[in-house]
């Protein structure tokens, strides 16, 4: 339940809204767009990442890897049984 409310946070909707609506080509662009700081953000992207709401797209910079987070999923559907 822990796990599930981390990953249903306000802050995970604002991020995957940030990066559906406006397309940021870095997880540090992102963070620069929500205003907060690159560790946490690339932590919360990390965490959709491994549950599959995002994809991160390999790319290159100058001498640097860049990681452009793009949203996969267009819903959830979240059953709960008791």
């Amino acid at each position: 339940i822990l796990t599930l409310r981390q990953l249903l946070s306000n802050e995970k909707a604002r991020i995957l809204h940030v990066i559906k609506t406006e397309k940021p080509h870095s997880i540090y662009e992102l963070a620069k767009k929500l205003g907060r700081g690159f560790k946490s953000v690339n932590d919360d992207v990390k965490l959709l990442e491994r549950f599959g709401f995002i994809e991160l797209i390999e790319g290159k910079t100058k001498n640097r890897k860049t990681y452009q987070p793009v949203v996969v999923v267009d819903y959830i559907t979240i059953h709960l049984y008791t």
